[in-house]
């Protein structure tokens, strides 16, 4: 990652000085504007370079000084966060006070009121722009006002920072380039998605609700699954589900993938597939593959044997006849 940080948006020169007043300008023109000092002792000198997609900016800075930047004046509001590739930046945001480092980053509302106390810095820092991550957020909420925080923690040892983290340098690795890609391409558009969907999952502030409210709705879990093994001969349908659980089918769906992975009528076909398996393998003597299928809703026995096969590597017919070989042999 060495020779990546040291050549970071090489070819996208904006500015190199040691005037300090020519870099305010410029970063105010950039962002919101800043009072920038710097603290006793400090030489001052900064080398920028940018490139942009549609809704994503790439900064990267270095600057060897140690700085004192406070925002003064409220612009249009994007959402930023930083990679730090060395370096650390203390930040206050409103009340909220955070360190980024190369571990961690920091999300945070460009309008809001900020102070950055940065050492020896290299960084990339990185813009969406306002309206594309509301409409974003705004869908994965599912809400018109959905609760983000103005500052806020990016682990990139998680998951999702890592994904973050490494979409958003391989990104500037390709844009590094003189001769310009189509960033208007699709392939471009669809990268551009997936590196806000990772911003998305890095702010999505519900995870610690997500496991505070599992066990609330492992009870409606329980009671769906139970209504299920009693209707399993019946057809069965999503809004029978929903009115088991007594919420919309909407969020049913929702949070089926959130807990259990899966839609809810795949789990309706998982408990079929494993009741039609217990009965196989504890067999009366009237029992058949056809009436093992119609007794757990099957209504084509071939769509039946076809799902079984799949889920257990073996033929229903295999299971039975196993299963009888033991009673026999027993």
């Amino acid at each position: 990652m060495a020779i990546l940080n040291n050549e970071l948006l090489s070819n996208h020169h904006l500015l190199t000085t040691d005037d300090i007043e020519e870099s305010r300008k410029v970063t105010n023109e950039l962002w919101e504007d800043h009072e920038t000092h710097l603290t006793e002792g400090s030489e001052f000198n900064v080398h920028m370079n940018r490139v942009s997609l549609n809704s994503v900016t790439f900064t990267y800075i270095q600057c060897p000084a140690d700085l004192i930047l406070t925002s003064t004046n409220k612009v249009e509001t994007r959402y930023s966060f930083h990679l730090l590739l060395d370096g650390d930046i203390d930040y206050r945001v409103a009340s909220t006070e955070l360190t980024a480092d190369s571990n961690s980053g920091v999300i945070h509302l460009s309008s809001e009121k900020m102070q950055m106390k940065t050492g020896s810095i290299r960084a990339l820092f990185v813009d969406f722009d306002r309206t594309t991550v509301d409409r974003a957020l705004n869908k994965r909420f599912d809400s018109q006002n959905p609760l983000v925080p103005v500052a806020a923690k990016i682990d990139y040892q998680s998951g999702q920072g890592i994904l973050l983290r490494s979409l958003s340098l391989w990104c500037v690795q390709q844009l590094n380039h003189k001769e310009k890609r189509n960033q208007d391409s699709k392939v471009w558009q669809h990268l551009e998605k997936a590196i806000l969907n990772a911003f998305i999952d890095c702010i999505d502030r519900r995870e610690a609700d997500r496991s505070s409210r599992l066990e609330d709705q492992r009870t409606w879990f329980n009671t769906i699954e139970a209504w299920i093994d009693e209707h399993l001969s019946e057809t069965i349908m999503l809004q029978d589900l929903a009115e088991v659980a007594g919420v919309s089918e909407r969020t049913l769906q929702k949070a089926f993938r959130t807990y259990l992975k899966c839609t809810p009528m795949s789990a309706v076909y998982m408990r079929r597939l494993n009741r039609a398996r217990t009965l196989l393998q504890t067999p009366q003597p009237e029992t058949t593959v056809l009436q093992i299928a119609l007794d757990v809703g099957y209504t084509h026995p071939s769509r039946f044997a076809c799902h079984y096969q799949k889920k257990f590597g073996e033929k229903p017919s295999q299971t039975l006849s196993r299963a009888r070989n033991d009673e026999n042999n027993n």
